[in-house]
């Protein structure tokens, strides 16, 4: 038979060393798990699968675990891990709206890129970057700077391939030293990062 597409969904996060189970847990006194420990969960669930460039659905098949949290409980970790998901450029997608996005991909691919005088970079991509109905579907990438973070950029939906050219983003941030690198278990240690791209605040 021809060869196919699969994609992965990745839906449970594995480290019984440091989390008591393999879903995503809501705050709760069951799991002992604050707000704050919940909302950690949350970053560390997503940041897992989305170092591995794969979908991430964030999962739990027991609706105890979901019940044992207080609606405001909730709320609130659902806020605070948008923010943190927004702030490192996630894209959200819903489940409805997937399925268009990997058939667009499938459909369509970069042949090109190219760095161009100042500083910038030109994308070369073929085939049609559409939902089954048409509807323009944007194309999202990564741009690495050696090791660092890739940085995400995005070309809009096109038919019969496309050329776009754009500014690179600043290089992320990179951290080379912390003085001191230790400090009181009460807090209050200022400390002085070193490294390059930093804010300098």
């Amino acid at each position: 038979m021809p060869s196919q597409t699969f994609f992965l969904f990745t839906t449970q996060y594995i480290d019984l060393t440091k989390y008591p189970r393999n879903d995503f847990i809501w705050p709760s006194p069951t799991y002992n798990l604050s707000v704050a420990a919940s909302t950690g969960y949350l970053e560390r669930y997503a940041w897992r699968h989305w170092a591995g460039m794969s979908p991430v659905q964030l999962f739990t098949h027991d609706i105890i675990n979901y019940e044992l949290a207080t609606m405001e409980d909730r709320q609130t970790v659902i806020q605070q891990g948008a923010a943190w998901l927004n702030a490192n450029g996630a894209r959200q997608v819903f489940m409805e709206n997937l399925g268009d996005y990997m058939y667009a991909r499938t459909k369509s691919g970069l042949v090109d890129a190219i760095a161009t005088t100042g500083g910038g970079v030109q994308v070369t991509l073929t085939g049609n970057a559409v939902t089954p109905d048409g509807a323009p579907v944007t194309t999202q990438f990564l741009v690495f700077y050696q090791d660092a973070e890739g940085v995400a950029m995005s070309v809009p939906g096109f038919t019969g391939g496309t050329t776009a050219a754009m500014p690179l983003p600043a290089p992320p941030p990179t951290l080379s030293s912390v003085t001191p690198n230790s400090g009181a278990t009460t807090g209050g240690t200022s400390v002085v990062l070193s490294g390059t791209n930093l804010s300098g605040l």
